[in-house]
């Protein structure tokens, strides 16, 4: 179970007041050039007359530390409305409070809290927080430039097209969210969240009027978030599968030949739900090739999914009338494996498949249609045991064997090799050794579990690995291994939602690490599994 401290400051977000003028003008004049950045005339401006369209992101003040509470606003974003159509430099020139289409102007994070997925967030609340302070929004707009699209669209913006704004040599695209619109799951970790501006129009307040996109230095980059992913496949895993194979029909191949080979398997039967010959995998295949079954497992739970460990593997013949009831595997380990030895191209039966249950079916009611009907195929997923085929999948998704009919043969059969990945845990791969770069880890951590408790809840594991640049300690990359989270049902809550925050919350932090340089400028590579439970 993920740890709480104490909890984040509730107000992450917040309306902007007149208070936080001085701190979003230095925001603004740090992000740009003196000739692109709004100037403290224009940003008053749209605080006195636009302050429902504005919107800021606070957080505890490391200068300040905890004991007096204090925060920072380290970023903010803020539009107008207009009665307009489309996005021109005329209707964004000032603020229609009638109007019902809002121009986003500025999506602005301060420089020392970029590329940790703060942009994406705030973003998203700004959104939610619009739709209540403007009650006759249709649709909000901005304009980008081309390399920034995918970080809007995961918020849940829309192309519109070629933007008819025009400002030096880059081209512009207009994108168009609209209340009621589907968000999109993953969220980008904005590497740099400053707005950029269009081309200026003045108004009233004597400013310039710009169209700002966030992250437009070109050293600049955004993280995305990753999908939810119950099943992985991983064709022609194994280099000695064939040896495996060829030892198998060895053995079962002459059903005359009474050698004590013969006798070793168990007839796992449990009325209603299993029924197959199964025995361990060690006891039946040569020491050396078991060993280097058990290997290529035990290398691949560390490097795609931070499992330091496999349990005992499994060898199961399914000839006619065997199969597996449903059930979950949650107990025995995070991911479940079927490792097939099947030559299914070949089969003589039936049946056979790993059937898992489509998520959405745990949740029916939220995604009930009365007026559409549900057949096999939207309920569950199929996988067949292709030769040679890795199926991994989260364990607690509820799953079974279609029966198999046809072949009483065991040398025809469905032949697998399964268990469980087990033993998720850190562990540390380079110049850093463990016990030099956990101090530094765990301070991050803490950080970390403080405000993942103050989230909505979500089960599942999430698994990541970071790059720690040896000469600096400073994190140089991070790459998400797996992902299973799913979202508690919570009243008013998107599932989309929960999960996205949970995942930006967790690069936001470990983007922000700092370790010891190692001492030969070597990088270090550090696997960390979160399972929240």
């Amino acid at each position: 179970m993920v740890q709480a401290y104490e909890p984040a400051p509730a107000d992450f977000f917040r309306p902007a007041t007149l208070e936080d003028l001085e701190r979003i003008a230095e925001l603004e004049a740090a992000g740009y050039p003196p000739d692109e950045a709004a100037s403290r005339e224009r940003l008053e401006y749209r605080l006195r007359n636009a302050g429902e369209q504005f919107l800021t992101a606070v957080r505890p003040s490391a200068a300040a530390g905890s004991a007096d509470g204090s925060r920072e606003l380290i970023g903010f974003v803020c539009g107008t409305l207009s009665c307009a159509s489309k996005l021109t430099e005329e209707s964004m020139a000032v603020h229609e409070p009638e109007g019902d289409l809002l121009a986003i102007h500025s999506v602005c994070v301060d420089a020392a809290h970029r590329r940790r997925g703060v942009a994406s967030r705030l973003l998203r609340a700004y959104l939610s927080y619009v739709q209540g302070t403007t009650p006759g929004l249709r649709e909000v707009r901005l304009i980008c430039k081309e390399k920034l699209i995918p970080l809007y669209a995961g918020a849940g913006f829309k192309m519109v097209g070629p933007s008819d704004v025009v400002h030096g040599k880059d081209s512009w695209f207009e994108m168009r969210w609209a209340p009621g619109a589907r968000r999109v799951a993953a969220e980008s970790g904005a590497a740099a969240s400053t707005a950029h501006p269009a081309p200026a129009a003045k108004d009233e307040a004597g400013g310039s009027q710009q169209a700002q996109q966030p992250g437009d230095d070109d050293d600049d980059e955004y993280l995305e978030m990753p999908e939810t992913q119950h099943i992985i496949l991983q064709p022609e895993f194994l280099d000695t599968a064939q040896e495996l194979r060829a030892h198998y029909d060895q053995r079962v191949g002459n059903p005359l030949k009474t050698t004590s080979d013969r006798f070793v398997w168990d007839h796992w039967h449990v009325p209603g739900q299993y029924n197959l010959m199964r025995t361990p995998a060690d006891n039946f295949f040569p020491r050396k090739l078991y060993d280097r079954l058990e290997d290529a497992l035990v290398e691949y739970g560390e490097r795609e999914l931070g499992c330091r460990g496999i349990s005992p593997i499994w060898l199961s013949y399914y000839v006619h009338g065997h199969r597996q009831g449903w059930h979950s595997d949650a107990p025995h380990g995070p991911f479940a494996f079927v490792l097939s030895l099947t030559r299914w191209e070949e089969r003589r039966f039936s049946g056979g498949e790993t059937m898992l249950l489509q998520p959405w079916v745990l949740d029916y009611w939220r995604h009930f249609d009365p007026a559409k009907g549900t057949e096999t195929p939207q309920l569950m997923t199929l996988v067949p045991p292709r030769f040679n085929q890795l199926t991994v999948f989260d364990g607690r998704i509820p799953h079974a064997v279609q029966p198999v009919e046809g072949t009483h043969d065991p040398s025809e059969a469905r032949i697998v090799l399964h268990g469980w990945f087990t033993q998720p845990a850190p562990f540390f791969a380079g110049s850093l050794s463990e016990e030099a770069a956990t101090p530094a880890l765990n301070a991050c951590l803490d950080g970390l579990y403080a405000v993942v408790g103050t989230l909505p809840p979500a089960v599942g594991v999430v698994s990541l690995r970071l790059h720690v640049a040896g000469d600096t300690g400073r994190v140089a990359d991070l790459r998400w291994l797996a992902n299973t989270l799913v979202a508690r049902p919570q009243a008013g809550e998107d599932p989309e939602d929960v999960c996205g925050a949970t995942l930006a919350t967790i690069a936001e932090h470990l983007l922000a690490a700092t370790f010891p340089p190692s001492a030969d400028g070597g990088d270090t590579h550090i696997t960390l599994p979160f399972i929240f439970e």
